[in-house]
């Protein structure tokens, strides 16, 4: 019995990566901005920063432009590990909108609901820690595996 294998054009892949990674974090800085530049109310200044996933993100965002760019550029072709991070890669990207929707307390009806006043919101949910660890660990888990699959 012959067995098909799915072509991909890692090329494409790479490009939507990286789009996806740099836009999920372009919406980051433009909403922090925009929190930052909401004036005083009552004394009170809004916090900025950047959260957990969009710092796991950025470090995704990092490996990509390394291992499936600048590497394949200078080698010439796609590696193992390239693939791999790749695979890592989009597993993360793919997890993102949960964790970013765990961090605002989406699921719970919103931040302000469940916390009260921005000054008391945390920096990071329990449930944005949960999802965001899950999906780190889901993330290097098909990475590792697509590694040893394309390694034999």
């Amino acid at each position: 019995m012959p067995t098909t294998l799915v072509d991909v054009n890692l090329n494409n892949l790479v490009v939507v990566t990286v789009s996806l990674q740099l836009a999920f974090f372009g919406w980051r800085l433009v909403r922090e901005i925009a929190v930052g530049d909401k004036e005083e109310e009552k004394g009170k200044v809004w916090r900025t920063w950047v959260p957990w996933p969009d710092r796991v993100n950025l470090a995704s965002l990092l490996l990509v432009t390394t291992a499936c760019v600048i590497a394949p550029l200078i080698m010439g072709r796609f590696t193992v590990v390239s693939r791999a991070v790749l695979v890592s890669a989009v597993v993360l990207w793919m997890c993102h909108p949960l964790s970013v929707a765990c961090h605002y307390a989406l699921f719970r009806g919103g931040r302000r609901i469940v916390y009260g006043e921005p000054d008391k919101w945390p920096k990071a949910t329990l449930s944005e820690g949960i999802v965001l660890l899950g999906s780190v660990l889901l993330a290097l888990s098909a990475g590792f595996l697509a590694w040893c699959v394309l390694a034999r």
